[in-house]
């Protein structure tokens, strides 16, 4: 009896709630379109499918059943099973980055869920009014487009940390991605938005799986002949030679902050291992050699170098002199306009590169700083609260674009961790210098994340800005995973996670005009949204 009773429960629940489970499976969906548990293994559909999952009950033929309270709930389950199976690794990364003990790092991990797809709290609520206000069945391919195209630039415009959108999955199509050099990853979200809304709209209509379905093949073949036409011309291209050695140490937490601390048998097993990496097996050979972030752990001051009031440290003279090559790296550089008693803000996170004559020929100070990590986003109340978190860094944000260069004119820019993951932070870059580049170097460090899927989904969101920008990107990890990401998506060798190493590679490089999308960005996106919002606007005042 007591059996019977339950299972009449959970079949009530079900059939009273069954949006919630639909949910649960919208937000396993959604997960799977980014490679999980640290495997390179993604499902491409997953997220159009699962934002399928996620709107069809609260927009069935029933569509006014369900009220504002079910429209929350279903989205704040659909973001909670997303946490679980693709971003579970946040609470770990809150112990190790933040210094918050168990549990209540999970119980953060939990609240943060509801943040990860912060472009939904504007296009939800759209959606439910419209859906109420409006007959969007009768007209399903405007509504869909315009809805399609407003979706994508949401994506775009509202601030994230850790940007997973729709458009993302579509990756699967490189080296023939051809429309990322035209319209960014956003053209591939407003795609999959236009499959999810036209369908919704119009799923009983017997012509919906064949315009679909002749979408996808123009869709794919737009792709596939643009790309096609990229790689042709790439291999047509004059080509010079660089020969690179990146450098992955993986040092673990433990021993990084002994090191930085000051501990003198940490600071030189650190030391040791990355000259040890720097010179061996190969001496001499490579052009420039390549340290992950925040490699170097004592502070340095550039300014001081630069006029000679001190010299470079000893490890990097020794590495200098037997390599013969310049040295890129990772590390903390004084806040020269900073009172001396104050740690607030009184470093950066930097990117130094040493030339063979031992000068510093260039520095970038991080821009993108990561909340609760590397500063706070209260703006004034920061300086208080500093007091009171010791374990957050607090650094000084940097302002300067500076062109790294090396001989035979070779240029090339640097994003540090997170930054790769923004292509307006690196359009921004990229107007801001006198030229464009000829690659891309990404300095991380993603031992605070442990042994999870974090570092593949960084790897694997990064991969989007060579298609974008069509440049190589070159990637020193400290723990994982250390490649370069060639024009067209796929990868060299790589030092997998955990692995000790380096990587001895000669990359083929052309001079080249920066890509459409380089100039332009979201252009195509935001014209194709006004004169759909216009012609949207004039369809219902001639029909009102």
């Amino acid at each position: 009896m007591i059996w019977t009773n339950m299972l009449k429960t959970i079949y009530t629940i079900y059939k009273d709630r069954k949006y919630l489970c639909w949910a649960i499976g919208g937000g396993f969906l959604y997960a799977a379109g980014f490679p999980l548990l640290g495997s390179t293994f993604y499902f491409f559909l997953g997220p159009t499918l699962g934002l399928v999952c996620l709107l069809a009950p609260l927009l069935s033929s029933k569509y006014h059943k369900y009220s504002v309270s079910s429209w929350c709930k279903a989205f704040l389950i659909f973001s909670l099973a997303l946490y679980l199976l693709g971003l579970y690794w946040i609470p770990y990364t809150l112990k190790e980055f933040g210094a918050i003990p168990v549990p209540v790092n999970h119980i953060l991990g939990t609240l943060f869920s509801i943040f990860l797809l912060p472009q939904f709290y504007f296009l939800l609520p759209l959606l439910f009014v419209l859906n109420k206000k409006l007959p969007l069945r009768e007209r399903p391919l405007q509504w869909s487009i315009f809805l399609a195209l407003t979706g994508a630039l949401l994506e775009l415009l509202v601030p994230q940390q850790f940007p997973i959108h729709l458009g993302h999955s579509w990756f699967v199509l490189a080296p023939f991605a051809g429309l990322a050099a035209y319209g960014g990853v956003g053209i591939f979200s407003a795609f999959s938005y236009f499959m999810v809304f036209f369908f919704l709209f119009s799923v009983r209509n017997k012509r919906t799986l064949g315009i679909i379905v002749a979408g996808f093949i123009i869709f794919l073949g737009l792709n596939i002949g643009l790309g096609h036409w990229q790689i042709k011309t790439r291999q047509l291209a004059p080509k010079q030679t660089m020969a690179i050695k990146i450098i992955q140490a993986n040092i673990g937490n433990n021993l990084k902050i002994s090191a930085e601390q000051g501990h003198a048998d940490s600071l030189d097993n650190v030391l040791a291992l990355y000259q040890g990496l720097s010179t061996n097996p190969i001496p001499r050979g490579p052009d420039l050699i390549i340290w992950p972030e925040t490699a170097y752990p004592i502070l340095i001051s550039s300014a001081k170098i630069r006029s000679r009031a001190v010299t470079i440290p000893q490890v990097f003279r020794q590495v200098l002199q037997t390599s013969g090559a310049h040295i890129l790296f990772g590390g903390y550089d004084q806040n020269t306009n900073h009172a001396s008693y104050d740690f607030f803000e009184s470093e950066y996170n930097t990117a130094f590169m040493l030339a063979p004559d031992f000068t510093l020929s260039s520095v970038y100070h991080k821009h993108q700083l990561i909340p609760f990590g590397e500063g706070l986003p209260f703006g004034a109340f920061n300086r208080p609260l500093s007091a009171l978190l010791s374990n957050i860094s607090f650094f000084a944000k940097g302002s300067e674009f500076p062109l790294f260069q090396l001989p035979k004119g070779t240029i090339f820019i640097t994003a540090i961790c997170y930054e790769i993951l923004f292509p307006d932070f690196i359009r921004d870059y990229f107007a801001s210098v006198s030229a464009y580049p000829h690659f891309i170097i990404n300095l991380t460090n993603d031992s605070w994340y442990g042994d999870s899927a974090e570092p593949e989904q960084h790897l694997f969101l990064a991969k989007w800005r060579a298609l974008e920008f069509g440049l190589h990107i070159i990637r020193s990890t400290n723990t994982c995973i250390s490649v370069v990401i060639h024009p067209d998506g796929h990868e060299s060798d790589r030092l997998a996670v955990g692995e000790v190493g380096n990587l001895d590679l000669k990359i083929d490089y052309s001079d080249q005009l920066p890509s459409f999308y380089a100039r332009f960005g979201n252009f195509v996106l935001w014209i194709l949204w006004g004169l759909m919002a216009l012609f949207v606007l004039i369809k219902n005042l001639r029909q009102s």
